[in-house]
């Protein structure tokens, strides 16, 4: 009896694992030396580990998708998703729209690429992983989604984020949207961001500010704001009200009569020659050891 009972006993552990096994394979694994990313066969989001700890920063209190759509102004979530190599192949219900996805895994970084949309869809977002990061310099690892060029929108700023998530738009442009995941050290995260977008031909390049901002002199200084009031005739004024108050930068801020957001275009008025008298003014305060920023910022 007790050999029977052991026989099936050993039968059931068999058949679990078999129903365990199988449920593996219906997750979608997506890793690199540092992060772990798990997503089921249904698009939702199961895990993303720090592998140096094995902490999952995945957030959890809500059930979260990978990935959705806007078609007529209605949202559709994911809710099928299979891999083919290195390729994520998406299916939004009841839109008649699915996308193709390509991956790209480095040791340090994974890239996400919209290779194909079939059907109509007003956007795509491609990439969504909620987590429980804060986001702060103070925390040991770090989280960042890097857009590759200018018609994927990355809703938050990097180094650090708390919600990896990447959009493209019919408007501008759904295929070929490209996105950089990071999840690293946090140590590390800066001289990998560096490396990522010195490589990214498709977005404009500077090494002054953003990833850079620390192994540059101009990081570590003070600015006025300028509203539109230095011009040609008022530049030796500002010279003097940044030497009395030991500030070496000037932020220049658009709107109203000063320079147009959006291209940028100065008031003639105040700037007959328009970037070429502004020139002058920039050559000016560089020669007194003056930094020149813009900010171009909008609201969304």
């Amino acid at each position: 009896m007790n050999r029977k009972i052991s026989l099936i006993l050993s039968f059931a552990f068999v058949i679990a694992s078999m129903v365990l096994i199988s449920c593996s394979k219906e997750e979608i694994v997506l890793e690199n030396s540092h992060f772990r990313y798990e997503i089921d066969k249904t698009g939702t989001n199961l895990h993303f580990i720090d592998k140096g700890t094995g902490i999952d920063y995945l957030a959890t209190e809500m059930k979260s998708v990978c990935a959705s759509i806007v078609k007529y102004k209605k949202e559709y979530p994911v809710t099928s998703v299979t891999r083919k190599g290195s390729k994520l192949y998406l299916s939004f219900s009841g839109s008649e729209v699915s996308a193709e996805i390509l991956i790209r895994k480095q040791k340090d970084r994974i890239t996400f690429t919209v290779s194909e949309l079939i059907g109509e869809a007003e956007s795509l977002t491609f990439l969504n992983i909620p987590l429980t990061l804060e986001g702060m310099p103070y925390e040991a690892f770090g989280a960042c989604a890097l857009s590759m060029n200018l018609f994927t929108r990355v809703r938050e700023l990097p180094a650090l984020q708390s919600n990896l998530w990447a959009t493209c738009y019919k408007e501008f442009g759904i295929k070929g949207a490209e996105v950089v995941i990071l999840g690293l050290p946090q140590k590390d995260i800066l001289h990998v961001i560096r490396d990522v977008m010195s490589k990214a031909s498709d977005v404009p390049f500077s090494d002054k500010g953003g990833a850079w901002a620390q192994q540059n002199k101009e990081g570590y200084g003070s600015y006025l704001m300028n509203f539109g009031t230095l011009t040609e005739d008022s530049v030796d004024e500002w010279i003097k009200m940044c030497r009395n108050l030991g500030f070496n930068q000037i932020d220049n801020h658009g709107g109203g009569d000063f320079f147009r957001f959006g291209d940028f275009e100065l008031n003639k008025e105040k700037w007959p020659d328009g970037w070429e008298s502004f020139k002058r003014i920039n050559d000016r305060l560089h020669k007194e050891g003056i930094s020149v920023i813009f900010i171009h910022m909008h609201s969304s």
